[in-house]
């Protein structure tokens, strides 16, 4: 055999290899061909999926998407490429089962090595560090969990009040997970990942149960709610300082009656409120809330036809961004829609801002006004 041949079979395979290895995303796939076809500022049903309801029936009659709102697309690690992934719980389930979207079946399912021993629903109660998809989850009973692909790994405990009805989010800038808890007073903290141990962030926070905190990739930052009775925004920026935001919501941003995530064009949280049916955009840099108008009957969400108890609109309703495809998916347990919505707006430049050492992490003591 000849060089020149030695050195074509070499890049023959090499060619084949390289090809193998490409990322399965760039694939064709429904999610992907109706992403494509949409138009900025409207709205697609994705589908009606009968594995969807079979993946959120609880043993107890209920659905794993009640009181919690949150999915998140993965890219690599144990998950894979194209999933959005949900972790929760029905009312008196004893367990946390993890659901996912693979856009290559354009199927649900169950994931059943991921049960976790929480109990009764995860509100926003979990989060996922997409550099690895490691899926990190605080339990009522002050666990904290990491599972990794193939078992859940305990971590240092949570050690403020109890647990209940509260937020994270991984802020990968920071190397940290924050958590607010509004149902002790208002606890703000944060977990180093590198160390696994928690800081009491201190400092004054009109925040209740039910509230959410979302970080956006563009902008850089995590922002939070006050949750029930409390109008209030707060932003956390790479220097883990604080800020209160200027600008209130019209209505109580918490996990029953409202939905958000982060717009994968601009970096805003985009705010779906159920009580008028519009949507608003905040920028946590700009510190700006803009009302974008009605969403209509688009999704057909309405309070009354497929939420139990009708008030609440987070019983069965989730969603998540995925930025792949520059659009928010929406589901229901009820009937299993799904729905995509592609944001309209100029995209974001990066943010520019350098990280300095924080200097407001010492805790403050609180007072009697706050418990």
């Amino acid at each position: 055999m000849t060089k020149f041949t030695k050195n074509t079979i070499i890049i023959f395979f090499g060619i084949i290899f390289a090809f193998l290895l490409l990322p399965k995303i760039s694939q064709a796939s429904v999610l992907g061909d109706l992403a494509a076809s949409m138009q900025p500022g409207t709205w697609a049903q994705l589908g009606s999926y009968s594995s969807l309801r079979a993946a959120t029936a609880d043993e107890d009659g209920w659905a794993t998407f009640e009181y919690s709102y949150r999915m998140f697309w993965t890219r690599t690690g144990a998950l894979g490429t194209g999933k959005i992934i949900h972790l929760g719980s029905g009312h008196s389930s004893g367990e946390w089962h993890l659901v996912q979207y693979d856009e290559f079946t354009n199927s649900w399912s169950r994931q059943t090595n991921a049960n976790l021993g929480c109990h009764i629903h995860s509100y926003d109660m979990f989060t996922v560090n997409n550099s690895n998809d490691n899926i990190y989850a605080l339990c009522l009973s002050n666990s904290f969990q990491r599972w990794s692909g193939s078992s859940w790994q305990s971590l240092a405990s949570w050690p403020g009040g109890y647990p209940a009805l509260m937020a994270i989010a991984y802020f990968p800038e920071t190397g940290k997970i924050w958590a607010a808890n509004g149902w002790n007073g208002d606890d703000l903290r944060s977990y180093n990942l590198s160390n696994n141990t928690w800081t009491d962030v201190g400092g004054s926070y009109n925040i209740r149960e039910n509230l959410d905190m979302i970080y956006s990739p563009i902008h850089k930052r995590v922002v939070f709610s006050g949750g029930d009775g409390s109008t209030q925004i707060y932003v956390i920026d790479t220097n883990s300082n604080v800020t209160a935001s200027t600008k209130n919501t019209p209505y109580n941003w918490r996990v029953k009656t409202t939905l958000a995530d982060y717009d994968p064009i601009t970096g805003d949280i985009l705010l779906f409120f159920s009580e008028d049916n519009t949507i608003r955009r905040y920028n946590p840099v700009a510190d700006t809330l803009t009302n974008l108008g009605s969403f209509g009957s688009q999704p057909p969400f309405t309070l009354e036809n497929i939420y139990s108890p009708s008030e609440y609109w987070g019983h069965g309703v989730i969603l998540g961004t995925i930025p792949d495809y520059n659009v928010i998916m929406i589901a229901e347990d009820t009937s299993g829609g799904v729905w995509l919505y592609k944001p309209s707006g100029t995209p974001t430049p990066p943010d520019t801002q350098v990280p300095t050492t924080p200097t407001n992490l010492s805790a403050t003591a609180v007072s009697s006004s706050q418990i």
